[in-house]
Formats: C-alpha cells, structure tokens, sequence
C-alpha cells in the first residue's frame, strides 16, 4: 500500500505542481501552506511521508523533519530547497539529496523514492526501537573510547558515578579540565547515556571557528543573508535539534557570541542570519574548557550570566598525574586498542609501569596514548631499557614552567620531566613576555619599554608564539561588582 504524503510548502505554484505530481503517482495528498498544526496531520496519518519547503513563515522544515522522525515510527520525511543551481533539491533524514530540474520531475523522484522504500521493507523505527536496536546503555560500557575512562581511583569513582546521576537528566553541564584528559569523551559517554543518545551528538569546537563566521555556523543563515550565502544553511544548534550540542572550549568564544548563545540557551529560540521569524530548538548543551572560567568572568572576558547558565552541574576531570594509580590499567586498555589497529600487543615490565606513574604526563591521557604506541612500534615485545624510557620520556616532554602550563590549559606549576629536561631560551624569553605583559596591564607600549625591544619586534614575538592580545587586556567591567564576583564564584 502506498503511504500518504503530507505536503507543507508556502509558495502555492511549488505546492500544487508536488501535489498534483504525487497524486498521478497514486499517492493520497495533504498539502497546506503553514506548519500549524503539522504534528496532530502526522499522527493522524500513521506511516506517511513528509514534505516540508523551506519557505515556511512559522517553522523550519529542517526541525520538522527531524521532529517527525522522532514523533512517528513509519514516515519518510524530506526537506525541501533550492540548491545553488537553481534545480530543487529534497534531503531526507539521512541527509541523502534527491536533485531535480523541475516540481513535476522532483514529485517522480520523491514517489519512486517511497516506492523503493516500501518495496524493500524499509519502514524506519522510532527512536526508542533505534534505541533498543543499539543496545544503549547497555553496549555503550562495551566501547573501547568508554573503556579508557575507567578509573579506581577515589576521584574518576566520584567523577563516573556523578555522571550515571547527570546523564538521564536534560541538564547543562561544564567540564572543566586540562588537555588531554578526555572532555570530548565524557561528553560522548553523558550524550550515550542520556534519552537523547537515539538523536544526534554535535560537536562544536569553539576555537576552531573564525569569529567572523562563528553566527553563522552556530545559528545558520538564509538565502542571501550576507555575500557568498548562496543557499539557506541551517546552524549547528538545528542539527543538534532534539540530541545534544556540545561547545568544546567554551572559553574560546567572542564575548558578542556568548550574549547570542546567552539569549538561545535561556529561551530555546534562536534567528538565523537573515531570517525574519525565530525557530524553537530543543536541545542539551554541554560545554567544557581548559581555562579557569571564574578567572576569565574577573578578566572580563566571560559573561558572568553566562557561566551561571552553563554552570549547573559542574565535572572537574582529573589530571593523570593526579591519578597516576589508574595508569596500568589505561596502559592495558590503549594495548588492547592498539592491537586491533595491527600493533603488537605486549606486556610492559612492572619498571616501565612505575616510571610511566612517575612521570608528570603534561598532555595527560592523549600523551599516554601516544607514548604506549611509540614505545611498542620500537619495543614490540615491551622490554624498553629504562634509559631509553627515560630519554623517550624527556624526548616527548615540555616542561611548561611556573604559570606557563596554566597558559597552555595545563595545571599550574606541572612537575618537571624526569631526565631533567630543561627548558629552551625560545620558551624561556616566551615566559618572560608573558609575565611582563600581564604586569603592564596589556599595554604593548610600556611591555616594550620593560623588555627594551621596539613595539614591532614584540607584536612578532607574540604572533610567533601564539599569543592573543585578550590574555594580557585589563579586565574589563563585569555585570557586577566585584565583591558579587568573589562571593559567586567562591569554592
């Protein structure tokens, strides 16, 4: 039996020529001009098929699509657009594009596109069977990526059980912690964890954005919004639609774009560039950072409100150094991956193991990661010669010095690297600059005066080292007064 199609498109000439389209292909037809209502159509349908335009003036065809996915077990649903040729373009649920040079063509192409599917059996499931299908929750402790933040250590006990308490909940969560320790994967492991793990897990890194394009990423933008926008594109927070959106380096963000995410995370409502409605999202945000966010609010380069917002459970995750007894059994568990990569798994002497626990592991458990697969692509049986440790070790170490791991996300005052590995003049002259710029409040001028360089020499040094003039600003007036400040963000 052919399933029905409902049709939900603004422009009445695109509307009949799909529907009368459909219909010659024996199809039942219900088309309307506005999304008022559309679910209620849905259910009534049962296994139908959706289509929504793009030029709807009270919702997103995008959202609807995924919302129907989620609302009804046996329903195709499809987005309708224009491409950058002129032609139609529908995208499915799986992002599959259907291209068409006319309505009458695009409606053949969309009823064999059902046809094929009901032929083949190939009804989808509601999220819940899609759930149940993947063996969530249960298969997710399975997982290698999930299986590297086991820990017996009192602190990763603490930290895993407040996640088995936080993951089923809708609730915001930050993680903090230094690089490497695996934010990414704790934000995988909640999201798997949570009713949202049948929807989409979007992963933004906010530092990895050019302001410039970071709204547009973020919040999407229409047809000819700004130069260049050739074709409609919805944000990252539509895809997220339903699952989850997490904001890796939170503390990367222009203060402009955190007032905009301010006004989406406190609403759910968010405009697209160029867009003349708002469109509603429902989704999870988790967000994590390498920097000291109080310390940023006083700097005045995060948004107090902001970091209120998102500070609602809160996840400090470990160094590995402050858990250094978890290391043989993460050795176990990166061998074990390794081997099904075709690296030689091999058993490491207990002297290795006490040496890898004395170590400082500055990139934390990234820097494991990779130090057990150069050591078994050297040593394939696992007999590394304890000064050959130690100079692997030395080799692949950086000793950040007083205040420069806090500079690069690590924990202040990191133990050097055994060896004795010393720091070089570039990265003792980079320390120096630092220092002598917050002293002078940012202010490039009198930074250069104190270092006895002109002001061009040091503008070089800084871009040559990464520097951002943000570091070193004044902080800047906060939404409160200072005492307000302290007393928030004490503990």
């Amino acid at each position: 039996m052919k399933r029905p199609v409902v049709l939900i498109i603004r422009d009445p000439a695109l509307r009949n020529q799909l529907a009368n389209g459909l219909r010659r292909a024996g199809r039942d037809v219900t088309a309307r001009a506005n999304a008022e209502g559309w679910s209620a159509l849905v259910e009534a349908q049962g296994g139908c098929a959706l289509i929504a335009g793009d030029d709807l003036a009270d919702g997103d065809n995008v959202l609807l699509v995924r919302r129907a996915r989620r609302l009804a077990g046996e329903i195709s649903a499809f987005a309708i657009s224009p491409d950058a040729s002129g032609n139609f373009l529908a995208t499915d649920h799986d992002g599959s594009p259907l291209s068409a040079a006319s309505p009458a063509e695009l409606a053949a192409m969309l009823s064999a596109r059902l046809d094929d599917e009901e032929n083949a059996g190939l009804a989808r499931s509601a999220p819940a069977a899609a759930a149940a299908e993947a063996g969530l929750p249960a298969a997710v402790a399975e997982t290698e990526w999930v299986s590297r933040l086991s820990g017996s250590t009192p602190s990763m006990k603490r930290l895993l059980d407040t996640i088995g308490v936080v993951a089923p909940t809708d609730s915001t969560v930050l993680i903090q912690g230094e690089s490497g320790t695996g934010k990414d994967l704790l934000a995988r492991l909640i999201h798997e964890r949570s009713r949202r793990r049948a929807m989409p897990l979007i992963e933004v890194h906010c530092g990895a954005i050019p302001p410039n394009l970071m709204e547009s990423e973020l919040f999407g933008h229409e047809k000819g919004a700004f130069t260049g926008a050739q074709m409609r594109k919805p944000g990252l927070c539509m895809a997220a639609d339903g699952g989850t959106l997490f904001l890796d380096e939170i503390g990367e963000l222009p203060l402009d774009m955190q007032v905009k995410l301010l006004r989406v995370l406190q609403s759910g409502w968010l405009r697209p560039i160029g867009a003349t409605h708002a469109v509603k999202v429902d989704l999870r945000v988790i967000a994590a950072t390498n920097r000291d966010l109080k310390e940023e609010v006083r700097a005045g380069r995060f948004r107090l409100d902001l970091f209120f917002r998102l500070n609602v459970i809160s996840l400090e995750v470990p160094a590995l150094r402050d858990r250094a007894d978890d290391i043989p059994e993460l050795v176990a568990q990166i061998t074990a991956g390794l081997a099904r990569k075709g690296i030689a798994q091999a058993n490491f002497s207990a002297e290795v193991l006490q040496a890898l626990r004395e170590y400082s592991w500055p990139g934390n458990v990234r820097e494991l990661e990779n130090m057990i697969e150069r050591l078994l692509l050297l040593y394939p049986h696992g007999q590394v010669p304890p000064e050959e440790l130690r100079r692997q070790l030395g080799e692949g170490s950086i000793d950040l010095g007083p205040g420069g791991a806090a500079a690069s996300g690590g924990a202040a005052g990191a133990t050097p690297a055994p060896g004795g590995a010393e720091m070089t003049l570039r990265e003792l002259e980079e320390m120096h600059i630092r220092r002598v710029l917050r002293n002078c409040g940012g202010n490039k001028t009198r930074a250069a005066q104190v270092l006895g360089i002109n002001v061009k020499t040091l503008y070089n040094k800084m871009k040559l080292a990464g520097m951002r003039r943000e570091e070193f600003q004044p902080a800047r007036a906060v939404a409160v007064a200072e005492d307000g400040i302290n007393e928030s963000c004490r503990g």
